[in-house]
C-alpha cells in the first residue's frame, strides 16, 4: 500500500508564497550573508588587533606565550609539577590557544609573582590559593595580589608569531629586572628583549658586540660587555657592594670574570686618565697588562672576593680556591658563537634561588650560556 501524504497550501511556506518573481533571490541572501560575516570577522580581528586590550600585571619581568596542548606534550611531568601553580594551571587547560605565562615585580613587598592569562574560550580549574579575574576578552590567574594595568593585544603581536615557529616564545623587561634585583631600573621605562625557546636551545634579539673579546677563563660568570655603560651599571653596582668599586672609571670594562676566587675586570679600550685611576685604586699585584687574540692591548684587574648580602647572583659566596682558577681557560662548550653571558655553579644557584625555583629546577638546570652568532643571539642551557 501506498501512504500518500498531502499538505495543504496554507500549511507550507513553499506553496503559500508559489513561484518567486526574484528566482535569484536565495542566491543573493546568501551572498549577502557571506559579505556580513567576512565584514564581522575582519571586524574582530581590526578590534583585537588594534584597539583590544588584556589585563595583565603590572611590571612585568617575564612574558612567555606557549600553546598548553603542546608544550604538554613536550615536558616531563616532574618539571610540569615544579612550575608555579598559575603556569600549571594554564598548560593543564590543553588548550589549543595561546596563554601567557609569566612573572611580575611586586613593589610593594618586593617579591617576584608568577601569574597566566588565558583567553576566555579556554577553561582552566583554578585551585588552592589562585585568584580568577575575568574582565573583557581573558581570564587572569595570580598568586596574591598583584596590581595590573589594560594592555593592548598588538603589544605582543611579534610574541605571538613567533611562537607559532617555537616551543616558546617570550618577553624580558630588563628594566623590571634590574628593579627586581635591587640594582638601578626605570620602571615607567621598559626595556624589552625578544627571544624563543625550543627545548634546551632558544634564540634572543642580541645586539652585535662588534669589540675585541678578552681570552676567556673558567668563571662562575662570565659577562661581554662591549663597554657600554648602561649595560654595565647593573654588574658594577652590584661589584660595588662586594667592596670592589669601578663605577668611578668612566671606561666601562669590556668583560667581568666573577668566581669564587675573585672578580676579573678588562679593559681593551681605557683612556690614559682611567688607567692612572685603575693602577691608583688598587693593588699592584692585581693588575696586569696583555694582549688578546687580536693583539689588542688589554688591562686586567683582579680584585679577591668579599662577602656581601646574598640574594644577588652575581655575588659568590664559596671558599676562595687556589688561584689556578685565575688562569684555567673555559670548559669547552657545544654552543654555537661567542660567549657574551655564561652563569654557571654557585651563581647559577643564586640566579634560581632569586626567582625561589624548586629544588626540581637546580637539579635540572647547571648553566646558561647566551652565545653571540651572526644572526643573533643563542641561548643554550647545560651545554
Amino acid at each position: 500500500m501506498t501512504n500518500l501524504i498531502t499538505t495543504p497550501s496554507n500549511g507550507s511556506a513553499i506553496l503559500a508564497y508559489g513561484s518567486s518573481s526574484r528566482p535569484h533571490s536565495l542566491r543573493t541572501r546568501i551572498a549577502i550573508g557571506i559579505v556580513a560575516l567576512i565584514l564581522i570577522i575582519v571586524g574582530m580581528i581590526a578590534y583585537i588587533r588594534l584597539g583590544a586590550r588584556i589585563e595583565l600585571p603590572e611590571h612585568r619581568i617575564l612574558t612567555i606565550v606557549v600553546v598548553p596542548r603542546s608544550i604538554q606534550n613536550t615536558l616531563s611531568g616532574e618539571l610540569i609539577a615544579s612550575l608555579p601553580l598559575t603556569w600549571r594551571t594554564a598548560i593543564e587547560s590543553r588548550s589549543r590557544t595561546p596563554v601567557l605565562l609569566g612573572w611580575a615585580y611586586h613593589p610593594e613587598d618586593g617579591s617576584i609573582r608568577a601569574f597566566a592569562s588565558l583567553f576566555r574560550t579556554n577553561s582552566a580549574v583554578a585551585s588552592g590559593d589562585i585568584q580568577v579575574r575575568t574582565k573583557g576578552l581573558t581570564h587572569l590567574l595570580t598568586q596574591g595580589e598583584l596590581r595590573t594595568e589594560r594592555v593592548r593585544i598588538n603589544d605582543f603581536s611579534k610574541t605571538f608569531q613567533l611562537a607559532k615557529k617555537h616551543r616558546a616564545s617570550w618577553i624580558v623587561d630588563a628594566s623590571s629586572l634590574k628593579t627586581a634585583l635591587g640594582l638601578e631600573g626605570d620602571l615607567q621605562k621598559p626595556d624589552l628583549v625578544y627571544g624563543t625557546w625550543d627545548g634546551s636551545r632558544g634564540s634572543i634579539d642580541l645586539p652585535s658586540s662588534q669589540a675585541s673579546v678578552p681570552e676567556q677563563r673558567q668563571s662562575d660568570m662570565l659577562v661581554i660587555l662591549r663597554g657600554n655603560g648602561d649595560e654595565a651599571n647593573p654588574l658594577l653596582q652590584s661589584l660595588q657592594t662586594q667592596g670592589i668599586n669601578l663605577r668611578e672609571i668612566a671606561s666601562t670594562p669590556q668583560a667581568l670574570f666573577i668566581s669564587p676566587s675573585g672578580t676579573r675586570a678588562i679593559w681593551t679600550e681605557i683612556s690614559l686618565q682611567d688607567t692612572g685611576k685603575v693602577y691608583a685604586g688598587f693593588d699592584q699585584a692585581s693588575l696586569r697588562s696583555f694582549a688578546i687574540p687580536d693583539q689588542t692591548e688589554a688591562l686586567e684587574l683582579f680584585a679577591d672576593a668579599k662577602t656581601a648580602a646574598s640574594g644577588t647572583p652575581f655575588i659568590i659566596e664559596t671558599p676562595k680556591p687556589d688561584d689556578s682558577a685565575q688562569t684555567t681557560p673555559m670548559a669547552q662548550t657545544n654552543c654555537p658563537g661567542t660567549p657574551r653571558l655564561v652563569i654557571s655553579g654557585n651563581a647559577m644557584k643564586n640566579t634560581l634561588n632569586l626567582f625561589h625555583a624548586p629544588e626540581t629546577w637546580k637539579k635540572l638546570f647547571n648553566s646558561l650560556r647566551i652565545h653571540e652568532t651572526d644572526g643573533g643571539g643563542v641561548i643554550c642551557v647545560n651545554e
